[in-house]
């Protein structure tokens, strides 16, 4: 896992060629951050196994049951405040703009991202 993760940051970041000044390239470039996280987190599951293996079969369940749990809160609670987009009016403007100059009852055919 560790030779595949690093040649995936290898060859990914010699390919890429986005400028990361940009927020919308950014936000490109930070979707191809999931697959690598997938390897940290399998590597992260194997090595809690192996933890909790140590432990007997009764504790381990309990013990993996409650961190298990603790990632999951310390994840949301650490993004909740980040996540939180209710005053977010950004797409309802963008599509009263583009809306705004079309004709009553009028169809907007739309091909990409505008």
């Amino acid at each position: 896992l560790v030779v595949t993760l690093a040649f995936y940051l290898v060859v990914f970041h010699a390919l890429a060629n986005l400028p990361l000044d940009n927020p919308l390239l950014f936000g490109v470039h930070a979707r191809f951050w999931q697959q690598p996280l997938l390897l940290v987190a399998l590597a992260g599951g194997v090595g809690m196994h192996y933890l909790l293996s140590l432990l007997g079969a009764e504790w381990a369940t309990i013990v993996g049951i409650v961190c298990a749990l603790l990632i999951v809160a310390a994840q949301a609670s650490s993004a909740a405040v980040l996540a939180d987009q209710s005053d977010n009016t950004y797409f309802d403007a963008y599509a009263d703009a583009v809306a705004a100059p079309l004709p009553p009852k009028s169809l907007l055919l739309i091909n990409y991202d505008q």
